[in-house]
């Protein structure tokens, strides 16, 4: 979905300012067909009440780590795009805040390509999961993780201990 972390915004302001008719057409973002090829829902009842989507690349390819502190509530789902080549620095930030670093962590890969593939493990393994998932990946911390593994997903599954 061009509307999620791409620059429609940008685009559009640009085409509006020069007179240009636009459409903006919704797709389906990376974040839902992730989760979905990989059957980790973002939301179970009794689980997760909520998902925050977020980018871990910030302009000027500065990293962001602001997210982690919600991760303190343990019933919102994390789904971060852009974060396979900053997995150290998320670790480093979750210890820093504390975090239980046994939470559980997926990295989904090559969202519904032929080589799609899930590597789950935990907070504390992101660095290793990360050296066994191509880019582009999409990072999901939660429970819903470790909930969803009762289900065979399409995709290869990897966990890592």
């Amino acid at each position: 979905d061009a509307s999620l972390f791409g620059r429609a915004f940008e685009e559009m302001s640009f085409l509006e300012e020069n007179g240009v008719e636009f459409e903006l057409i919704s797709g389906v973002s990376s974040v839902f067909a992730g989760c979905a090829s990989a059957l980790i829902t973002p939301t179970i009842r009794g689980v997760s009440s909520g998902v925050l989507i977020v980018s871990a690349h910030l302009k000027g390819g500065e990293i962001n780590t602001t997210w982690l502190e919600i991760l303190k509530t343990r019933d919102i789902t994390a789904v971060a795009l852009m974060a396979h080549a900053y997995a150290g620095e998320i670790l480093n930030a979750a210890r820093k805040l504390n975090l239980d670093l046994d939470t559980p962590a997926a990295f989904v890969s090559n969202i519904d390509r032929a080589d799609e593939k899930a590597i789950v493990g935990q907070i504390k393994n992101l660095e290793s999961m990360a050296l066994k998932c191509a880019r582009p990946a999409i990072l999901i911390i939660g429970p819903v993780v470790e909930k969803s593994l009762s289900l065979k997903p399409k995709c290869e599954r990897i966990a890592v201990e």
